[in-house]
């Protein structure tokens, strides 16, 4: 029992201290609580005053435009006079004190509360529109206002009285849609190829050296390996042995001029005009051609000089085998301003352009060029579809085609002959286009389709522009073939 007794003591000592330490703590904690009562109740005067200053300086800094002084009431009559009104009683004192009471219960705001409150930005209020000032006018402005309308002169009556009247304006020539495009290449620098490479370079070339007894065997030899034709080489040659003679043969200006005239009346065929339309209807031409040929370009190219011409145009894309062929007509038309007719991939060709002619005689267009599947002309089976076609498009619109044109390559040479002449057999050739006159050197191929087929050429290609397309014409293709 002694021995515990020391240690008794100190435990209780301990647990004394500790009770000691707590009632410290939570002293220091109320005093704590005390002091920041007193001082947020002491800074309540402060913030206000604070609030008040910030709200001055920011009416200060943002002041209010003046109004414009408002116009006077007109007097108004004076009212009648009536019994007196009793005045309002005043308000009882006991609803001041609960009132007073009502604003003392209302919770205050916080300190940290009040400071945002005063540190945020107050919105600037925007000018009144009829207080917004009006514009100052420009000194000239004010002297041109002030001054009045000035009479002219003596010497600027002179000046307008001796002026030459203004010409009239002259109305517009009418456009033809053969003869749109005049800004291409000419038929001359289309045939460049042919004039420097052809036979006629190879009968120039014969004249520049002496001639001899053989000179008929020479020509002849020239002639008959030209691109003309064999018949047309032939029919030219027995010309010349019967015309000129023999030392006729030997001036080259001579023998020069037989040929000029000579093939200037083979390719004068004359093109018949399309057949004739009923009013409202469109005109439909049909164009055919070998796939490569440049069938859906030369399209392209002859919509936009129909579009040039004011005219409304319709492109039917019938060539529904050929891979993206609807797509390259689409793009042409886009190009050239005209509208397209597709039908989807696979589509009979024939209901394609049987669809498209209605569409066209129901949009009112003036033109519609069916695009046909490209037909070999060694397939009869492709070459019956052709036909089906064209029956559809008369099914259609009664009449139509009323032209069909055929697109000839001119770089194949006399094989474009054969072609024209199966083609002109199955389902009948009104015109040609002959594609690609500028990249050969084969040119003289018209010469051969005109004397053989009797089938006049429409059109000629000459370059890959859109006015590289042109009319036809016989006497500057001669011109172009043989020079001046």
């Amino acid at each position: 029992m002694t021995d515990n007794g020391p240690r008794l003591l100190e435990m209780a000592a301990g647990d004394a201290l500790f009770l000691v330490i707590l009632l410290v703590v939570a002293a220091a904690g109320v005093a704590l609580v005390l002091w920041s009562r007193r001082r947020s109740a002491s800074a309540g005067p402060r913030m206000r005053a604070a609030d008040a200053a910030a709200s001055r300086d920011t009416d200060e800094e943002t002041p209010e435009p003046e109004a414009e002084p408002e116009p006077e009431p007109e007097p108004r009559p004076a009212p009648r006079r009536g019994p007196k009104q009793a005045p309002l009683p005043a308000p009882a004192p006991e609803s001041r004190q609960t009132s007073r009471s009502a604003a003392a219960a209302a919770p205050q705001p916080r300190p940290a509360e009040r400071f945002a409150a005063a540190s945020a930005p107050r919105p600037v209020r925007a000018p009144h529109p009829q207080s917004a000032p009006a514009a100052t006018p420009s000194r000239p402005q004010q002297r041109a206002a002030a001054e009045p309308s000035r009479k002219p002169g003596l010497l600027e009556r002179a000046a307008a009285a001796e002026a030459p009247p203004a010409a009239p304006e002259k109305p517009a020539a009418p456009v033809s849609p053969t003869d749109l495009l005049a800004a291409g290449k000419t038929l001359e620098e289309g045939l460049e190829k042919t004039r420097s490479q052809g036979f006629v370079s190879r009968l120039a070339g014969l004249f520049k050296k002496e001639l001899d007894q053989q000179i008929e065997a020479q020509l002849e030899e020239v002639m008959l390996t030209s691109d003309i034709g064999v018949k047309t080489a032939q029919k030219l040659l027995q010309g010349i042995k019967e015309e000129l003679s023999r030392s006729q043969l030997k001036d080259p200006a001579v023998v020069w001029k037989y040929l000029r005239k000579e093939v200037l009346g083979i390719v004068s065929v004359p093109l018949k005009p399309p057949a004739a339309t009923a009013p409202g209807q469109p005109r439909v031409i049909a164009v055919i051609g070998v796939n490569g040929t440049g069938k859906t370009t030369s399209i392209g190219k002859l919509a936009a000089r129909f579009t040039r011409a004011g005219q409304k145009v319709l492109l039917v894309a019938a060539d529904t085998f050929r891979a993206a062929a609807g797509e390259q007509l689409e793009i042409w038309a886009n190009r050239v301003g005209a509208q397209c007719h597709r039908g989807p991939e696979g589509q009979d060709p024939a209901s394609v352009a049987f669809d498209g002619i209605q569409k066209g005689v129901a949009a009112g267009v003036d033109v519609v060029i069916v695009d046909t599947a490209g037909r070999l002309h060694t397939r009869k089976n492709l070459v019956e579809e052709l036909k089906k076609i064209l029956r559809v498009c008369g099914k259609a619109l009664p009449g139509a085609p009323h032209e069909t044109l055929l697109v000839l390559d001119a770089t194949i040479g006399q094989n474009a002959v054969s072609q024209a002449d199966i083609f002109r057999g199955e389902v009948g050739v009104d015109g040609i286009i002959l594609s690609k006159l500028d990249g050969t050197a084969k040119g003289g191929v018209v010469i051969g389709i005109c004397d053989a087929l009797s089938i006049p050429v429409a059109y000629v290609g000459v370059g890959e522009k859109v006015e590289d397309l042109r009319p036809f014409s016989p006497s500057e293709f001669v011109q172009g073939l043989f020079g001046a």
